[in-house]
């Protein structure tokens, strides 16, 4: 009998999925806790995720056969049956998976990184009134997060714990980051004079790549002449949306300017080579991209009201401009351009900062206290 079951709904290069899996490894690390995980489908981390442990993959095709529902809905079956002490969903997204995997009574924590307009339009208010009836707990992956969950979601403030977002982060020196930082411009094509703009994430409308756009867009407008060069790592979520992406870039007259690349296994050089790091979200609990560029020494520019990252930056770590204000952010892109010493500073503080709350060394610990308090 394995003591919890995890659920992911994907195993693509998501922030949920790389917590989960970084978890999951300082879980197993840790010892005294037996686990399996159910992935609702594959991607390029399932093989991350079987390492750890037993590893079901309900379907892996985004288009599944008949033949293929019918034996993801035995494997589901079969996992039901099996007496877990503890379920544990990795967000809200797994709401179809709950009612097929959590029997009456199961104690179940629910793992929250999504904001309320995503829980709201994404996954609907129905979806989640089942998350507040079989939840025992839920942990909040921001303070915004927990803030909008005993707020407007209306969920018990004594059901819910807070563990910041987490990974498994490097610790290096400034000389290491400095030479990965050469080799990775190198094999990108980025001169050392060009200043390199970064940004991550899917390609949707929650994490605003048309508002990178503009941003690069209103930079070059301001600097015809600087060596700007802006960089976007994600893979494409919604419809038409690389084709509209690519059609803008092409209309701004960016085309040799900016580049969004398909999703990266690499991102860790990306954050080598950047100088600074965009995080464009509408909506944005945390973004564990902007956590694994920190960590890299790069601060962050955001916008104000998108979530928990203004938090994380506060003054001296990054700079929140005003909400979804893509010509603010250009104008900030500049600013840190020509001020090198403000980017070393801010970005050791983010550093520092990174390092300190959210690794997984320190939210293990804090996750696996919430498990236990679900168990009680």
């Amino acid at each position: 009998m394995a003591d919890i079951l995890f659920i992911a709904h994907e195993a693509s290069r998501i922030g949920s999925a790389v917590f989960l899996r970084d978890f999951l490894a300082w879980l197993a690390a840790r010892g005294g806790w037996s686990f399996q995980i159910v992935l609702g489908t594959g991607g390029p981390l399932a093989p991350d995720f079987q390492a750890l442990g037993p590893t079901t993959i309900l379907l892996d095709q985004p288009d599944p056969s008949p033949q293929a529902r019918a034996e993801a809905t035995r494997r589901l079956q079969a996992l039901r049956a099996q007496p877990f002490r503890l379920v544990f969903a990795n967000t809200v997204c797994n709401a179809p998976l709950l009612p097929l995997l959590v029997p009456p009574g199961q104690p179940l924590l629910v793992h929250v990184m999504e904001g309320r307009h995503s829980i709201e339009t994404m996954i609907g208010a129905e979806a989640f009134d089942l998350h507040r009836r079989l939840a025992h707990r839920f942990v909040a992956a921001s303070t915004s997060i927990r803030d909008e969950l005993v707020g407007p979601l209306g969920v018990p403030a004594d059901r819910v714990d807070c563990v910041p977002c987490a990974a498994r982060l490097p610790n290096l020196t400034a000389e290491a980051i400095a030479a990965r930082r050469a080799s990775a411009r190198q094999a990108l094509g980025i001169a050392e004079s060009d200043f390199l703009v970064l940004g991550a994430g899917t390609l949707n409308w929650r994490k605003a790549p048309d508002l990178f756009v503009q941003a690069a867009y209103h930079a070059k407008a301001l600097a015809p002449q600087a060596p700007l060069r802006f960089l976007w790592a994600g893979r494409a979520a919604e419809p038409h949306m690389a084709e509209r992406l690519a059609y803008a870039v092409e209309r701004h007259g960016l085309t040799d300017t900016l580049q969004f690349l398909d999703e990266r296994a690499d991102l860790a050089d990306l954050y080598s080579a950047a100088d600074l790091f965009a995080l464009t979200s509408r909506e944005e609990p945390l973004g564990l991209v902007m956590i694994e560029a920190a960590a890299f020494g790069r601060p962050t520019l955001c916008f104000e009201g998108a979530g928990a990252a203004p938090a994380f930056v506060g003054t001296d770590a990054g700079l929140a401009v005003p909400y979804g204000d893509a010509a603010a952010m250009g104008a900030a892109i500049l600013g840190y351009r020509n001020d090198p010493p403000r980017r070393t500073a801010e970005g050791a503080k983010a550093r520092t900062r990174a390092l300190a709350f959210h690794d997984i060394k320190v939210a293990g610990p804090a996750m696996l206290a919430a498990i236990e308090r679900t168990l009680v």
